[in-house]
């Protein structure tokens, strides 16, 4: 590898970017449109630098490009990946020859180097997380740095055969049963139809209800609403719209009520399943989500895609469907004294949270309570209980 070079300016690496990404091994969440959209939505007023490294080969092809970011956060700066918060992996885009040289460690030493000395990249702490160990068919070099693992795992199952002997071999015959029953009650209600969102404005309105079901979701489990981070409504918008290539937006209508929403990612023969909900209330007891699944599924056999990624999270139903479990890894470094005490705090804290994740009675005592809060608030602003769940898939 003859070059490393740093560059802040998306715009002047665009083309490069595009022509690279047509054959390097990656995931959609490093493509220059994800991140591009990113950037000019969310990291552009966040204090964020993007520190894009690329590397090249003697002959002048392109050997890598590592998206990068400088962010300030608690008075301190940390070297991070490029849209970190709404990528569920974090990795290079790869040439299909790429060598790292002498070993993996000397070039990260090589391009962090690089990096702490561009202009306006100085950081005090490097935080790599939500890395895979592999990025296509190539080891990830970057899991040669310390790691720990990150506190959730990512699942993916392969698409053999058509759906229906998939789906008998996926689930027993209970379940099918089981299924079929809530199925018939949910055409009781309406006519049932799984429908791509392709219009603009049909777009919007999927992401629309997509967001609100998501977040009346998230304040049954107690957690804070995604979609009320600045940016993060309208980026979604943005990429859904501009990038139809990789970008799928579907929704589950029954008669004319949308009971479950999707916003999921394709390329590379793999369909990324990223942003699902469902509607709650009486519905909700027919489990429109997993029926909306079952429609994903068939909808990417359909694109011809061999695997269906659950993505990061550990939701019971993605072990139901999963037959490949991801570790991944994140890595925490000082690189100044002020660096040092947030790493540590860092440090403590990933830790306390896998912990408490892998714990499984820690895990559903946290999740209860964390449950209690959200229904307690619920009941406080509605005067409401809050609605039952009805099934893994639904949760």
């Amino acid at each position: 590898m003859s070059n490393i070079t740093v560059t802040t300016d998306l715009a002047s690496i665009e083309k490069a970017w595009r022509s690279f990404e047509m054959y390097a091994a990656s995931t959609p969440f490093q493509t220059f449109e994800w991140l591009n959209a990113w950037y000019s939505v969310i990291g552009s007023v966040s204090n964020v630098t993007p520190a894009i490294v690329c590397g090249s080969n003697e002959d002048g092809s392109m050997a890598f490009i590592l998206p990068l970011a400088v962010e300030r956060l608690s008075g301190s700066r940390r070297l991070v990946f490029l849209g970190r918060d709404l990528s569920d992996y974090n990795a290079p885009l790869l040439a299909p020859d790429f060598d790292p040289g002498t070993s993996a460690r000397d070039w990260w030493k090589r391009v962090h180097d690089t990096v702490q000395q561009a202009s306006g990249c100085h950081h005090d702490l490097v935080f790599l997380d939500k890395m895979p160990e592999r990025v296509g068919e190539q080891p990830n070099p970057l899991s040669a740095l310390p790691t720990r693992l990150n506190p959730s795992h990512a699942y993916a199952t392969g698409l053999n055969g058509d759906w229906d002997s998939f789906y008998a071999a996926k689930r027993s015959s209970h379940a099918r049963r089981n299924d079929r029953r809530k199925f018939r009650h949910l055409q009781n209600e309406g006519v049932v139809s799984f429908r791509t969102a392709s219009e603009h404005g049909e777009i919007r309105d999927t992401l629309d209800i997509l967001f609100n079901q998501k977040a009346r979701s998230f304040e049954r489990m107690g957690v804070p609403d995604l979609f009320e981070k600045p940016g993060v409504a309208e980026f979604f918008r943005q990429i859904a719209i501009k990038a139809p290539d990789l970008i799928h937006v579907s929704r589950l209508e029954v008669g004319s009520a949308c009971v479950a929403a999707n916003l999921g990612l394709v390329a590379q023969n793999t369909y990324y399943s990223v942003l699902i909900s469902h509607v709650d209330g009486p519905l909700s007891r027919h489990s429109p989500g997993t029926f909306h699944q079952h429609d994903l599924m068939r909808h990417a056999m359909a694109r011809g895609c061999d695997v269906f990624d659950f993505t990061i999270g550990d939701e019971p139903f993605k072990r139901d469907w999963a037959d490949a479990i991801y570790n991944l890894h994140d890595h925490l470094a000082a690189v100044t004294p002020l660096g040092v005490a947030v790493a540590i705090v860092t440090s403590a804290r990933l830790q306390a949270k896998r912990f408490i994740k892998q714990t499984p009675r820690l895990w559903l005592w946290a999740s209860r309570a964390r449950a209690g809060l959200g229904s307690l608030l619920i009941y406080l602003k509605t005067g409401k209980p809050m609605p039952k769940k009805a099934s893994k898939i639904d949760e």
